[in-house]
């Protein structure tokens, strides 16, 4: 990569990119995380790698996804396929894990884990109470509500966080152009954001009386959504001014915070996102955390087929677990 003054024209803004990358119906991807925590030599090391290879299609609000995932933890590797099939607005899917090899002997002749959106409403009547299983159907019933809900707190995330970036920008931010290629169409945004950072974040996102009431709203319907139990455990959350203030003395307690990301634009599309993140608290106990995400086939033909869901191979996740439930309280 060449410094942008190589280039020519006015760099893409990433979010312009940003909106490109909204309107893509079809990809093919590649996700890689790794997570790693560090105990200052009290207790064993604890790694995490994570990574899937696979394609995206969306249509007619439906969305349909295949993934060869490969996973190692503790040493321990795993290789699978994942299928996912999934209305876009509605309680409504049907998903595929491939038996990993590792325990596949304990399930002769079936190559696939399978549950759809009606084996679970099946599987939550069986293991809940009647008046449990309503509540169940209620947040079924609010699915739709709870998702615009949910979209209007990320946009509420995100136009702070570019609020600040961009009022920052000389300090974290930096442009490098793509060599040979139009920095109106291509180039890399870097961004570098250190503890004090992300507490101004946090402050600004925070004293925005909106934002803060998105937040209160969603943290309301998640503890309704567990049930009157957590009612009784969950304490209420603090008002914006004393949450600020402990998110404040949480962060000033720790060693260090950085988060690094880089974004890689291609065509006007973002292609790539690197992220690294790590954590240290005053007790030396260390996170970091690096993930990958990698873009490619944007808008071309992809075709994902979907396995049978009523094939003999398939391993029915409520026949699996029925006889783990209590006696059916439902009738």
């Amino acid at each position: 990569m060449t410094a942008v003054l190589a280039g020519c024209g006015k760099p893409i803004a990433l979010e312009t990119a940003y909106e490109n990358n909204a309107a893509i119906t079809s990809y093919s991807y590649f996700v890689d995380f790794n997570v790693k925590l560090s105990n200052a030599g009290e207790v064993e090391d604890t790694a995490v790698q994570f990574n899937m290879n696979g394609k995206l299609s969306s249509a007619a609000d439906r969305i349909k996804t295949r993934a060869d995932v490969s996973a190692v933890v503790d040493g321990e590797p795993m290789k699978f396929p994942v299928y996912l099939d999934t209305s876009a607005k509605e309680f409504d899917f049907d998903i595929f894990v491939g038996i990993p090899d590792v325990i596949r002997d304990s399930f002769a002749g079936k190559t696939d884990f399978y549950l759809s959106s009606a084996q679970l409403e099946t599987l939550m009547q069986l293991a809940l109470t009647p008046e449990e299983y309503k509540d169940f159907e209620n947040t079924l019933q609010t699915y739709s509500e709870l998702g615009t809900r949910s979209s209007g707190l990320s946009a509420a995330i995100e136009s702070s966080v570019q609020s600040y970036l961009t009022n920052n920008s000389g300090k974290i931010q930096k442009f490098e152009s793509l060599e040979g290629k139009k920095v109106s169409e291509n180039g890399t945004y870097s961004f570098t954001l250190s503890k004090e950072d992300l507490k101004a974040i946090l402050t600004e996102f925070f004293s925005n009386e909106d934002n803060y009431q998105l937040v209160k709203d969603e943290y309301g319907a998640f503890i309704a959504r567990l049930g009157q139990e957590a009612f009784d455990e969950f304490e209420e959350m603090p008002d914006a001014e004393t949450l600020i203030k402990e998110i404040s003395e949480a962060m000033d307690a720790l060693k260090a915070l950085d988060l690094n990301a880089e974004f890689t634009i291609e065509d006007s599309y973002i292609t790539g996102l690197s992220l690294s993140f790590t954590g240290i608290d005053d007790t030396g106990e260390q996170i970091d955390l690096a993930f990958t995400l990698l873009l490619s086939d944007i808008n071309k033909s992809v075709n994902i087929t979907v396995p049978d869901k009523n094939a003999d191979t398939n391993l029915d996740i409520v026949a699996l677990l029925k006889d783990a439930l209590p006696a059916q309280q439902n009738g």
